[in-house]
């Protein structure tokens, strides 16, 4: 009896404890903890490897270890581990954390604008809490960038690759799609209706419009309006937007605004500004192509949120098996399933 407790003191006790301090340690201590929505720390999973329900850094339990980038307020990534929190289904996904592991803590990099260097598109990585006011921004800076091009400053005065468009009026109409936002925005409150964006395109009808209607001879006037004093003016005038932007859209409510153009109705501050991004990725290659630079490079999820957007507007004008097969049969693809 005395040698089945020396047994049991010395060689199951130990492993035991260790396990159960592991375990603990797991749960509260070592890893990166679920965070709130808001949170400014923010993790990205790279990699997960399952772990078996028993291991000498995790105790008892079936869980994953992530490796995640994460930072805060857009500061510079850090990679660390993910313990038990995360598993393959959060890769590429940016979660809210809480703590990090062992207690590191993270700088914050206020300055999240980015540098506008002529002939060179280079916009701020943020893997802070992406929302659409963050790929809001971030999409009209790489525009900037664009605008800024000694090539687009060339060209100005020139065609572009739109009918009936000058480069010069083609760069206003990029820039317009943050110019009256603060306006929109800091507008009191009207009495129309706030439909949804879709609802919006629905009632508003100017995708089935010839270039030459009134609405697109309009659009086209106004951006010459606006780039009218040279691109340089153009550009100063969107940084300045811009910088207020930066200071207004996070505490902003998500009210209805609308242009003053459109009709009776308003669109859900969030939801225009999913049209914007659409604006912004489809012009900033119409400009780029125009003035023969390469079309900038926009986030993933910006990519994603605009190409929701398109096929949602597609399927308003093309049976849905065309866009279908269009997306995944290129021997039955018809020749036409552009949204507008």
């Amino acid at each position: 009896m005395r040698f089945l407790g020396f047994l049991f003191v010395f060689f199951v006790m130990p492993p035991l404890g260790f396990l159960t301090v592991a375990t603990v340690w797991t749960h509260l201590g070592d890893q990166i903890d679920p965070g709130r929505v808001s949170s400014t720390l923010v993790g990205v999973a790279r990699s997960c490897e399952r772990q078996y329900p028993v291991t000498l850094t995790g105790g008892f339990k079936a869980w994953y270890v992530c490796q995640v980038d994460v930072s805060a307020n857009g500061g510079p990534p850090r990679t660390m581990e993910s313990r038990g929190f995360l598993t393959p289904e959060h890769i590429g996904k940016p979660v809210p954390v809480g703590t990090t592991h062992n207690g590191r803590n993270l700088v914050s990099n206020k300055d999240t604008s980015s540098t506008c260097v002529s002939g060179t598109t280079s916009a701020a990585t943020r893997f802070g809490e992406v929302t659409i006011r963050d790929d809001f921004l971030t999409s009209a800076r790489i525009a900037l960038d664009l605008l800024r091009h000694d090539q687009v400053a060339k060209h100005w005065d020139e065609p572009s690759a739109l009918p009936e468009f000058g480069v010069s009026g083609l760069a206003g109409h990029l820039a317009y799609q943050a110019l009256p936002l603060p306006g929109m925005i800091e507008a009191p409150q009207g009495d129309e209706p706030v439909v949804s964006l879709m609802e919006h395109y629905e009632r508003a009808k100017w995708t089935d419009l010839d270039v030459d209607s009134e609405f697109h001879t309009r659009i086209r006037a106004g951006g010459e309006k606006l780039a009218a004093e040279g691109q340089a003016d153009l550009c100063k005038r969107s940084e300045e937007t811009l910088d207020t932007l930066e200071e207004l859209l996070p505490a902003s409510e998500n009210r209805g605004v609308r242009m003053p153009h459109w009709g009776p109705w308003a669109v859900p501050l969030d939801e225009y500004l999913v049209s914007r991004l659409m604006e912004f990725v489809v012009h900033s290659d119409d400009l780029a192509v125009s003035v023969g630079v390469d079309t900038p490079e926009f986030p993933k999820q910006v990519n994603e949120t605009v190409i929701d957007l398109l096929t949602r507007m597609a399927l308003n004008k093309h049976q849905a098996i065309d866009v279908v097969r269009a997306l995944s049969r290129k021997e039955r693809a018809p020749r036409d399933i552009t949204a507008f």
